[in-house]
């Protein structure tokens, strides 16, 4: 991450640069992830985690911050591992796609840029691995 960022690893080993600049970092989880959602998804992702579609408006605007239940929610409908703190893990500085849609474009991302040869290599290992799973 030092060299992506341009920041030194010292810097980034003995500092904590969003306490230090006052990060919200569950604010800004949360806008990533959200932001991160299909056109019309906002709805459908409200209603699964089970609050109010103008809540996640509340949210984005940070006029609200979502409580404990909801943030535990919000990790289950993305797929996070138990023991996820959306208040300290700052996902939204992260390289890898956290919603679905972001990977989901990654993986074409991925798939468009291979060789004829690295995908032929790829393609039995996919193929085993996927089958069946797709809906």
């Amino acid at each position: 991450m030092a060299k992506r960022s341009g920041v030194r690893l010292k810097v980034l080993r003995s500092n904590n640069i969003l306490a230090r600049d006052n990060v919200d970092v569950l604010s800004e989880n949360v806008r990533f992830m959200i932001n991160g959602l299909e056109r019309g998804q906002k709805r459908a992702f409200a209603l699964e985690i089970g609050v109010h579609p103008t809540t996640i408006s509340k949210w984005l605007a940070g006029k609200i911050r979502p409580e404990n239940p909801s943030q535990a929610a919000i990790c289950r409908y993305f797929g996070f591992k138990v023991g996820v703190d959306l208040k300290v893990d700052p996902f939204f500085l992260s390289y890898s796609p956290v919603t679905i849609t972001q990977r989901k474009r990654w993986l074409h991302e991925q798939i468009d840029g291979m060789t004829s040869k690295d995908l032929g290599d790829l393609f039995l290992a996919l193929e085993k691995l996927l089958d069946g799973k797709s809906s």
